[in-house]
């Protein structure tokens, strides 16, 4: 399976989902068993071709993933993998990367693949449409999520954008408010499916 195939079957599946899940409504009918299943089955392909082939980033591929969510995953603690935004730091004379959101010390591109791995989630898995603005809702439950955000300190509000992390503590409280103006937030991701313990839809 090349690359652009598996983005297309990707694209296709996620597609086809959100017609059958949107259809009763639609349609004005109940969801029928058949109906269901048929959303099932086409659920594990989706799960099946998104953990193809993903493997741990190389570290050239790390340096290029600054500002975006990659899952890492501690080879000597034990501890679950989590998502964290690379953060890339260029020296005169060095580089080094920082692990933005992380719960955990992964370490730093010295130890990279002796102590930790990262995966990158294909751009193809994150849809357009699971951003959900703030304008339109808010989270139902606190928690962490993946958040685009402007720069702030307070009211003095840059106008780039970035993508991070940020907890949402109910009503429309974010924790990192005052250094984070957040526009649109989603769930955080799955981690990759070469990731899932066996079982749990990683790969045999």
């Amino acid at each position: 399976m090349t690359t652009e195939s598996r983005e297309k079957a990707i694209h296709w599946l996620e597609w086809e989902l959100r017609s059958l899940r949107r259809a009763p409504k639609i349609n004005g009918c109940p969801m029928t068993p058949e109906w269901a299943e048929q959303i099932s089955v086409l659920e594990t392909c989706l799960e099946a071709v998104r953990g193809y082939g993903n493997d741990p980033l190389t570290l050239e591929q790390l340096r290029n993933m600054d500002g975006k969510p990659v899952w890492g995953v501690s080879l000597i603690s034990g501890k679950p993998g989590e998502w964290f935004i690379v953060r890339v730091v260029n020296m005169s004379q060095c580089w080094f990367i920082a692990c933005a959101g992380a719960s955990q010390g992964f370490g730093d591109k010295d130890t990279y693949g002796k102590t930790w791995l990262a995966y990158a989630y294909p751009p193809a898995n994150i849809e357009r449409e699971a951003w959900v603005s703030v304008d339109d809702r808010l989270p139902e439950a606190p928690g962490e999520y993946l958040v685009v955000y402007h720069p702030c300190y307070w009211d003095s509000v840059r106008p780039e954008r970035r993508v991070g992390m940020d907890t949402f503590r109910g009503k429309t409280a974010w924790a990192k408010k005052k250094y984070q103006r957040v526009t649109h937030w989603m769930p955080l991701l799955e981690p990759p499916g070469s990731c899932l313990p066996e079982g749990e839809g990683g790969n045999q």
